[in-house]
């Protein structure tokens, strides 16, 4: 299995990234939230990547668009426009939920479905606050981000893909193996 390093927004995202891909170096660099300029961010993971050995190839930067007002396609363009060219020889994998990752969750209908016990369950939740979407869904209990990066590795990412724009770019720039991608 190839070395990668990630770079993520939170201790979800790590607890998930650890726990599906066992030869990833996972890193938390930079903050995120609605006013945190997507500058700072570039300039956050350029500084991590410089610490990062050369022989690493394969970097993947997940972040929310939170309530930005581009797009995941526009937010994942500016931001490999940003960190690229400062990092030559390695090639980007750059999620953007939308609106958080927890929406990446709700977006397996079936995995929802049955954690929830909601028979009829449709994922409508697109750029809307995906974490009050789920809480409300697992009636008003605030699951914690073990729980939650524990139902994303559950997710299958061929379930999510079909109803989540955002997840479908991510998931297309994957030519890695990664086991938890294929299902």
């Amino acid at each position: 299995m190839e070395r990668i390093v990630a770079l993520v927004e939170g201790h979800m995202e790590t607890h998930f990234v650890n726990s599906t891909y066992a030869n990833a170096i996972v890193q938390r660099p930079f903050p995120n939230g609605d006013d945190v300029e997507l500058d700072l961010i570039i300039e956050a993971i350029n500084d991590q990547l410089e610490t990062v050995g050369g022989e690493i190839t394969k970097v993947i930067v997940l972040m929310d668009r939170e309530g930005r007002k581009l797009n995941p396609k526009e937010i994942a363009d500016f931001v490999l426009a940003g960190i690229a060219p400062n990092n030559p020889g390695r090639q980007f994998y750059i999620g953007v939920s939308d609106r958080e990752v927890e929406n990446w969750i709700l977006a397996d209908e079936q995995s929802v479905s049955v954690m929830c016990g909601r028979a009829n369950y449709q994922y409508d939740a697109e750029g809307r606050n995906g974490k009050g979407v789920l809480q409300k869904l697992t009636n008003g209990i605030d699951l914690g981000y073990r729980d939650k990066a524990s139902l994303l590795k559950a997710s299958y990412a061929s379930r999510i893909k079909e109803k989540s724009p955002s997840f479908e770019l991510f998931l297309n720039s994957i030519d890695f193996n990664w086991w938890w991608s294929e299902r």
